[in-house]
């Protein structure tokens, strides 16, 4: 009995040795079937296929209304790039459609005497340190003008008092005003050669029951138009 019971251990421990040699050579042939792929720098690899990751242009292309522009979501310089334009005021309002060719994100980093690093302009050498939006800290938020955005409106035609524009061109007006945005809606009316701009009073979005709606038009009554 004695005897039954070791050929029995001595079997199995054979057969379990039998088992891990086949693992072991199984893996090793797995370990010469794996391919091994050097990915050059700057590159980046998906299974065994190299590729030029995409480069981070700073900024999202937005699509809304028919219209393209950019929503930069990095650091550009305020000197070189084009995002102020002349309102009918006169005054210098930020672009309310920014593009791609407006923006210039060629920035360098250089280290001051105590050896922080900070960033200038690769092309005109601005020093962003000076940019209002960095030093939050010394001007306070309330003495910031907030300046507002023109919506500009053209083919608006004037009947029984009222100035009529496309109501899906106001829609998209109250909506963004609603959200809280800086703008204000301007409206160009034309009579003869001659053309007249308008701009909408706010205080009429509080109540539009005075507005009119037909055939795809708005139309706001006279009173609550100032002409520029």
């Amino acid at each position: 009995m004695v005897d039954l019971a070791e050929d029995n251990v001595m079997l199995i421990k054979k057969h379990w040795f039998v088992i891990l040699a086949e693992c072991i050579m199984e893996q090793l042939i797995r370990m010469k079937e794996i391919k091994v792929i050097d990915v050059p720098p700057n590159m980046g690899i998906s299974g065994e296929n190299v590729y030029a990751p995409k480069q981070d242009k700073g900024y999202e292309v937005v699509n809304k209304n028919g219209k393209t522009y950019v929503i930069p979501y990095t650091t550009y310089c305020p000197i070189c790039s084009d995002i102020m334009e002349k309102g009918y005021d006169g005054k210098l309002k930020r672009k309310f459609h920014i593009l791609e060719h407006d923006l210039n994100f060629k920035l360098k980093y250089n280290e001051d005497t105590e050896g922080n690093l900070y960033a200038t302009c690769d092309s005109c050498g601005f020093d962003l340190r000076k940019d209002v939006d960095n030093q939050h800290n010394s001007i306070k938020k309330e003495e910031i003008e907030r300046i507002k955005r023109s919506i500009y409106v053209n083919n608006v035609k004037f009947s029984h008092g009222n100035y009529y524009l496309n109501y899906q061109d106001f829609i998209d007006f109250a909506r963004s005003w609603n959200e809280g945005n800086s703008i204000e809606l301007i409206i160009s009316y034309k009579v003869m050669t001659q053309e007249y701009k308008y701009k909408l009073n706010e205080e009429c979005l509080k109540d539009v029951s005075n507005f009119h709606k037909s055939e795809g038009k708005l139309g706001i009554p006279r009173k609550f138009w100032e002409r520029l």
